[in-house]
C-alpha cells in the first residue's frame, strides 16, 4: 500500500496525515484548532474564480450568481488534493490548461454534487465522485 503524507503545520509541525489517519504532535489548543479547521468543510468566497485552497482539504461552494471556477490558488504541494461539495446550481468549472476536468469539457455540477480534485505541476486535475 502506498502512503499518502501530508503535514498541517504554521511555524512548526502539527500534525501529519498518513493514509487517512491523522498523526498529532504537540500541540496548544490553539494549534488543534488549525489541525481542524484544515480537516473541516470551508465555504469558498462566494463569487470567487479562483478559489483558495492553501487552508484545508474539503470545501463547498455558495454562489448566488453565475460564476466560473478556472482554477484554485496557492495549492500546498503536488498532490494536495481536494474534496469540494457543490451546495448551489450556480457554479461552472471551466476547463482549461490549469484545470483539467474529465472529458475534457466544461462542467456544471448540480446542487449536491461532489469533485474531488488533484494538483500536479501546476494544473488541477478533477473528476466527478458523486452526483445527486
Amino acid at each position: 500500500m502506498s502512503s499518502y503524507n501530508a503535514t498541517v503545520s504554521t511555524s512548526r509541525r502539527l500534525a501529519t496525515l498518513v493514509d487517512g489517519i491523522v498523526y498529532v504532535d504537540e500541540m496548544q489548543a490553539t494549534d488543534i484548532q488549525l489541525v481542524q479547521e484544515a480537516f473541516r468543510g470551508q465555504t469558498f468566497v462566494d463569487g470567487d474564480t479562483t478559489p483558495d485552497v492553501s487552508t484545508g482539504f474539503v470545501f463547498q461552494t455558495a454562489n448566488t450568481a453565475a460564476t466560473s471556477i478556472t482554477g484554485f490558488d496557492n495549492a500546498l504541494y503536488d498532490g494536495h488534493a481536494i474534496t469540494v461539495f457543490f451546495s448551489d446550481g450556480n457554479t461552472t468549472l471551466v476547463n482549461s490548461a490549469s484545470l483539467s476536468l474529465q472529458g475534457g469539457m466544461d462542467i456544471t455540477p448540480s446542487a449536491g454534487d461532489v469533485l474531488v480534485f488533484i494538483t500536479w505541476g501546476g494544473v488541477w486535475y478533477g473528476w466527478i465522485a458523486r452526483t445527486t
